[in-house]
């Protein structure tokens, strides 16, 4: 495995780059070796990012910092408590300084690479994944950052470029990566250079965070900018995605399902013609055949030929997670990611493509906490229209009372009758598979890839996909 690779970018000329000062005299011709926002990731050689944040102040970690190696400070006001060299910026531009201060620091490793950025509300995971195993498959190496490749869907600006740095020292070309809306109004990815730039769809989430789905909206468009991306590819087939066409400020493309013929969706995959080749993939649901379709149009974007592209999509994955079966008996078992409304209608539709004839459609779900308390009647309402039995469900609570949270989905319900409540996850998804029958589907959603549980400030191992095979194999023996 290569190295990070970094300059020879000295504290000197990094502060006249970030219109900064410099406090500590005679240290202006010392180099950073890299730059963290987090003192638990500093490594001896590093700049320390002074961040304020929304609950702690950072300049506590300062004395950890440089007990572990930290050569400098980037800071918004000067800190007494430390011999360190201190590169002073404007607070009003502090996470600015702190993108460009780690593309410098890194040698802006986003130039030497191709990257393929994706926003939307849903399908950034799958068509990350999508976009990544083609390249590879196609002999190319490609380094991926998202949902499921890190804690966060955009990891902070030095992380991304010092992931991008080990990308290039590595020998890969191509980089693909989950773009959040957070991200963006975050300057997480400012000075970021992203090839192809892509929208998968806008639906409500993260209103939490925004004030109003136009600003949810504005802050997905801004990456459609030259500065930031050079080509765009947009679901044309989304309202916003329709917006987005006309208001991008790059050369953009639309893509949309009338430029397919001889669409199949089946419960083991879909086939579709494009311009007079036949592709096929094992994914399901017409989501993914957006999400293909998406990826191949990025891929010739990129300078690719779609001939050379239908046999690397025929061996291509839905990452986990993302409507992953549990191998079951009785029934079919999925385990999807899906938790906003947009998402929990797609991925309910895409399971009717398994039900038998009398089969069921059953749905166990819930909604975080500390999020976007809007959606969860929403949520509440796409299943029981889509969905024959629901059982609400406790899904990462964090601080919030679980009873509150299924109360809040419980709220969209249009029939008198109130859907059921099993607030403990595990005995949800037993009871579920309990009375799963042979032609009908299962979904568990919310938590897809997640590996715990969030309740209150504590974090217990939880994976959805390891409690459903237990449930199924459990009631295997039972019935022996």
């Amino acid at each position: 495995m290569g190295e990070t690779r970094h300059v020879a970018m000295t504290l000197g000329e990094l502060t006249r780059q970030l219109h900064a000062q410099l406090i500590g005299q005679g240290r202006e011709g010392a180099t950073a070796i890299g730059i963290a926002m987090d003192h638990r990731l500093v490594n001896a050689g590093d700049i320390f990012a002074v961040v304020p944040g929304a609950h702690v102040d950072p300049r506590i970690f300062v004395g950890e910092a440089e007990r572990k190696g930290a050569m400098a400070l980037l800071v918004t006001q000067p800190v007494a408590e430390t011999t360190l060299p201190q590169i002073v910026v404007d607070p009003a531009r502090v996470r600015d300084c702190v993108a460009l201060a780690s593309q410098l620091v890194y040698g802006e490793p986003s130039k030497r690479l191709k990257v393929v950025g994706v926003t939307g509300t849903n399908g950034k995971t799958t068509t990350v994944s999508l976009v990544s195993e083609m390249l590879s498959l196609l002999g190319y190496g490609v380094g991926t950052m998202g949902t499921l490749w890190g804690r966060l869907t955009t990891p902070e600006a030095p992380e991304i470029a010092r992931r991008l740095a080990t990308f290039v020292a590595e020998g890969r070309s191509y980089a693909a990566m989950e773009i959040s809306s957070i991200a963006l109004s975050m300057d997480r990815v400012r000075y970021l250079n992203v090839e192809v730039a892509m929208f998968t769809n806008l639906s409500q989430d993260h209103l939490d965070f925004h004030p109003s789905m136009e600003e949810y909206f504005a802050a997905k468009a801004s990456l459609f900018h030259p500065s930031y991306a050079k080509l765009g590819v947009i679901n044309a087939d989304d309202t916003w995605g329709q917006r987005l066409l006309e208001r991008a400020q790059i050369p953009v493309v639309g893509v949309s399902d009338a430029e397919l013929s001889q669409i199949t969706l089946g419960p083991y995959g879909l086939s579709f013609d494009l311009r007079g080749h036949r592709f096929a993939a094992p994914l399901i649901g017409h989501h993914n055949l957006v999400n293909l379709h998406m990826a191949l149009i990025a891929l010739e974007t990129l300078g690719f030929e779609l001939h050379d592209l239908v046999e690397v999509a025929r061996e291509v994955q839905a990452p986990r997670g993302r409507l992953e079966r549990v191998p079951s008996r009785h029934g079919s078992i999925f385990i999807d990611y899906a938790h906003s409304p947009g998402a929990l209608e797609q991925v309910l539709t895409a399971a009717r493509l398994s039900l038998g004839r009398a089969g069921r459609l059953m749905v166990v779900f819930g909604a975080g906490g500390e999020r976007d308390h809007g959606k969860r009647p929403l949520m509440g309402a796409t299943a029981e229209r889509l969905a024959d039995v629901v059982i609400i469900t406790s899904d990462n609570p964090r601080s919030e009372d679980p009873q509150t949270i299924a109360d809040d989905i419980a709220a969209g319900w249009v029939a008198t009758t109130r859907p059921r409540i099993i607030l403990d996850r595990r005995l949800a998804i037993r009871t579920a598979v309990d009375e799963l029958c042979d032609e009908d589907v299962l979904v568990i959603a919310g938590k897809g890839h997640e590996r715990s549980q969030r309740i209150g400030l504590a974090s217990y191992d939880f994976d959805d996909y390891d409690e459903a095979l237990r449930a199924v194999l459990e009631l295997r023996d039972d019935q022996r």
